[in-house]
């Protein structure tokens, strides 16, 4: 067990000697790491729960309204709630 120990000590050892004398490869890595983030996963997961708050909102919006039939929904209260959501969320809803 104790070897087992003092090998992780030194594997840890030298990823951190490693990461000290590549710092700009390692910041160079964090930063397009933070960009894709930012502007793939971040855009895509909000695209996706303003999808949904839209069609549930949508439908809430149909059941007020005679003309639509239960479960369904209007194109343009889809659309409105939709754009909403992604401006509230900080997108621009184009």
């Amino acid at each position: 067990m104790q070897k087992i120990i003092a090998t992780c000590k030194r594997f840890f050892q030298l990823f951190w000697a490693w990461i000290i004398s590549h710092q700009r490869i390692v910041i160079i890595f964090v930063v397009i790491l933070a960009a894709f983030y930012w502007y793939q996963l971040r855009p895509m997961s909000i695209y996706k729960e303003c999808h949904k708050s839209a069609i549930s909102s949508a439908i809430k919006i149909g059941k007020e309204r005679e003309d639509v039939k239960e479960g369904w929904y209007l194109r343009d209260d889809y659309e409105s709630e939709y754009q909403e959501c992604l401006r509230s969320k900080g997108l621009r809803g184009d």
